[in-house]
């Protein structure tokens, strides 16, 4: 008398003998909470926070969700940052020693031959900026940071694309 049947065989059971079926208890009740904490160790390796890395805010408070789109918003930056050193950079080279050289150069640019760098550090990229959260109390913030002289227009401008 068999003791277990496999699956994709077909077996006799004697007439008499009592069949008892197993219950499938996975995942269990750890699978959500093991996906959940795989999903932000995946969402924090990307600089983003877990509701808007899959979208999903039906845990979040507003002062969480607020928190988590200035972590993002720096890590964004740095992106950023790392884009403008290591490719724009090369662009705006080729682009000013272009225009120079195809005599396009809307100024003369003195010294150029001796420090092309001089020229290509006056490059400063502008991204796109962030939607306010919440409008009323970053004004109000930024109008502080330039009254005391923590910001200028520009940067503030800046901020915003």
């Amino acid at each position: 008398m068999p003791t277990q049947i496999n699956a994709g065989t077909i077996q006799n059971i004697p007439n008499g003998n009592q069949v008892t079926m197993c219950t499938a208890n996975r995942p269990g009740d750890n699978y959500e909470p093991f996906v959940k904490d795989s999903l932000r160790a995946q969402s924090a390796g990307s600089g983003m926070s877990f509701e808007a890395f899959f979208n999903n805010y039906t845990d979040a408070s507003f002062a969480s969700t607020f928190s988590g789109a200035l972590e993002e918003r720096l890590s964004y930056q740095g992106h950023q940052s790392f884009i403008a050193e290591k490719e724009l950079s090369k662009v705006v080279a080729w682009f000013v020693e272009e225009a120079l050289l195809s005599g396009l150069a809307p100024t003369n640019l003195v010294g150029y031959a001796s420090e092309p760098h001089k020229y290509h550090e006056m490059f400063a990229p502008i991204f796109p900026g962030w939607q306010w959260v919440n409008p009323r109390n970053e004004a109000i913030a930024a109008k502080l940071l330039w009254e005391e002289g923590l910001a200028t227009r520009t940067g503030l401008a800046a901020q915003r694309g």
